[in-house]
């Protein structure tokens, strides 16, 4: 009997899984960063040395409806404000091998050679977002080094 319910909520076109993920990616977040830190090169040296960043950078988690070569998926990172995504969620919270042992985890990625990374755990609104640039893989247009500069952000986010 288990078996034949699991059968029917798994496809039902009205099934319980197919809402709750036409849910999921309808929601909207506000995140916004508490902490940063990172790597900067010091201008006295010229070394690369570890540092905090201002904080208060907002991004939105949104529906994506506009694929590129970097941000794939069915939903976005946006900085907020801004109508162009950061990073592609793939299909949602359910994209990441982790996201089948802890639900409600969405993992993104995208950017330059897949360097911008955003984890977000609906269930206690806390994200961390990760830019690899600047350090390992300089940023092709820039001519000087330690213009861009890696870092990693950490903050929490509110369903909008």
């Amino acid at each position: 009997m288990k078996k034949l319910i699991m059968l029917v909520c798994l496809f039902c076109p009205g099934g319980l899984l197919a809402k709750d993920a036409a849910k999921d990616t309808e929601e909207r977040y506000l995140c916004i960063a508490e902490q940063t830190a990172g790597f900067a090169i010091d201008d006295s040296s010229g070394e690369w040395e570890s540092t905090t960043f201002e904080a208060g950078d907002k991004y939105l988690i949104a529906p994506l409806e506009k694929q590129t070569e970097t941000v794939h998926g069915t939903i976005g990172i946006f900085p907020f404000g801004e109508d162009t995504a950061i990073s592609g969620c793939g299909d949602g919270y359910k994209s990441h091998l982790l996201s089948s042992l802890i639900s409600n985890l969405l993992v993104c990625k995208g950017g330059d050679f897949e360097s911008e990374y955003f984890w977000f755990n609906k269930k206690n609104g806390r994200f961390l977002t990760v830019y690899l640039h600047g350090f390992i893989v300089p940023n092709l247009f820039l001519t000087e080094e330690g213009e861009v500069t890696p870092f990693i952000s950490i903050g929490k986010c509110s369903r909008i």
